[in-house]
Parts: C-alpha cells; structure tokens; sequence
C-alpha cells in the first residue's frame, strides 16, 4: 500500500484529496451501498480535517482518535468540535452498531460533513 492510500473494509483507497473521496462516496451511494458510503464520506472529513492541520491521515486512528486530535489542535471551534461528535456518534451506530441506513440519513450525513468542511 502506498503512502497515499488507506484501507477501508475490504477495499484500499487511494486518498489524493477529500473531493477524490466524496466523489467515490457518492458513487458508492448511488450504486446501493449506503455503509460504504458512509464510510467515504466520514474519510472525505478525515482528509479535509488533516489538510487543515486538525488532524491527520492514518489507518490506525479510530474516529474519536481523531477527534482528539482535532480538539487538541485548537483549530476547531466549539460548535464545530460538537459537530464532529455528532458525526462520529452517527458513524458508530450505523457502522459499527448496524442501525439501518436510510437514503435520507445518508444525504443528512453527506449535508454535514460539508457543511463541517465550510470554514475549515
């Protein structure tokens, strides 16, 4: 694996940007796969979140790890960090905890992580 890439379930990405990743999201969204999608769209954040200096891209970071990471950098604001926990909550349940994804929690889901990327 290259030093670009990261693996995601089953599948290696190769992550040269955020908007990479969301483009592949949106293609696992519209092809019936809405855990994946998920997934791609949290990474999307994690690489936005790292170019920003709040975080940064490792396989080996749970997404509360990098919450902390992002709290500790000091460059979120309070109201952003509260949005990123919402996100990881929403993460865990539907992906590690198998609540079901419906198309309008994933387009919810979608509609925050870019609304959380704004004025990073």
């Amino acid at each position: 694996m290259d030093a670009g890439a990261i693996r995601l379930g089953g599948y290696v990405l190769s992550v040269s940007s955020g908007e990479d990743v969301l483009k592949q999201a949106d293609g696992a969204r519209a092809g019936g796969n809405p855990v994946r999608a998920v997934g791609l769209y949290y990474l999307a954040l994690i690489a936005w979140l790292a170019e920003a200096g709040c975080t940064r891209l490792d396989r080996t970071l749970t997404n509360w790890e990098h919450y902390q990471l992002a709290q500790a950098s000091g460059r979120l604001e309070p109201e952003k960090l509260r949005r990123l926990a919402d996100l990881n909550a929403f993460f865990d349940d539907h992906c590690y905890g198998g609540q079901v994804l419906s198309e309008d929690a994933v387009a919810e889901f979608r509609r925050s992580i870019l609304n959380l990327r704004s004025g990073l």
